[in-house]
């Protein structure tokens, strides 16, 4: 599953340029296999250099090194530029248990999953002690990886190790929650790579949004595309997240706020009825009928 943000605004982007009356397509495969070369390395040595003038004297020349090895091996652009990311990670860790103690050992252990997956462009739920396996393989892969088949193959790695990890500490429900939401964002990467023109990217993206907001039990009112996307995505992001039944109905209850918000937004207030907001208010929840009623209250179409 690609970064679910990233996905999105792929999607989008796709839209426009089909608007514009160009086909949808993938980024140009030579971009992703042109070698890397020895020009290339003198230029990141001395970026690095310029960025860290004293620290740069331990850091710099082990990164060259490697980037002259990875050139005189004939590795990709993206596959190099990979590897010096994940390193960066890995090294930042260290840097920072040198400097927490045993107390910042979890937040270090956090901060590093989440550049690792920046890397390899995936959305990872939420972060647990096993998280920490599945990180470490993920930096070992992008080491061993020779081009960008390889560094998607260990991004899907990662996010699947993390996705067991995450459920293996929260309860069954939740696990449904977040295979669905993951189901629902590899279904749009899959969906978009086979869309033939414009209609087919739209299609893909509002199937994206309505199986996000049906796996949280939250009925969507009618919104503009652009804004269906951004409350959903962060509503997907917050699943993830959940490590309990309270935090998935707080991510329910947050898309409700945002479609509404947007809806008081637009120029057409009217296609959000009294009923509508009533709908959307209390959701799947009947403890929330009072509370809805008082906010409704004064509420006339």
């Amino acid at each position: 599953m690609m970064n679910i943000r990233s996905l999105s605004f792929v999607a989008l982007v796709t839209l426009a340029a089909v608007g514009c009356g160009e086909a949808p397509h993938s980024p140009s495969a030579s971009a992703s296999i042109a070698a890397l070369s020895q020009e290339d390395c003198i230029a990141e040595r001395d970026a690095c250099f310029r960025a860290n003038p004293l620290f740069g004297l331990l850091s710099c020349p082990p990164q060259y090194a490697q980037c002259t090895a990875a050139a005189q091996s004939g590795v990709a652009k993206e596959v190099a530029a990979a590897v010096t990311e994940v390193t960066a990670c890995t090294r930042a860790a260290a840097g920072c248990v040198a400097e927490g103690g045993v107390d910042g050992v979890t937040d270090c252990a956090l901060r590093e999953a989440k550049c690792v997956a920046s890397v390899v462009d995936v959305e990872l739920p939420k972060v647990v002690e096993g998280t920490a396996k599945c990180v470490d393989g993920a930096v070992e892969c992008v080491n061993g990886a020779e081009n960008a088949g390889d560094l998607a193959g260990c991004g899907l790695a990662l996010e699947s190790c993390a996705l067991d990890q995450a459920k293996s500490v929260v309860p069954k429900e939740v696990v449904e929650v977040i295979d669905g939401v993951s189901t629902c964002t590899s279904t749009l990467e899959g969906c978009i790579a086979e869309a033939a023109n414009a209609a087919g990217v739209t299609a893909c993206t509002e199937r994206q949004v309505t199986c996000v907001a049906g796996t949280l039990g939250v009925e969507l009112p009618k919104l503009p595309l652009s804004k269906a996307v951004e409350c959903t995505e962060e509503a997907a992001e917050c699943a993830l997240d959940a490590g309990n039944l309270r935090g998935v109905t707080a991510c329910a209850d947050s898309l409700r706020k945002c479609a509404v918000g947007v809806v008081e937004q637009t120029d057409a207030p009217e296609q959000l009825s009294c009923e509508k907001k009533w709908t959307v208010c209390v959701g799947n929840d009947p403890l929330k009928i009072l509370v809805c009623a008082a906010e409704l209250a004064g509420c006339k179409d």
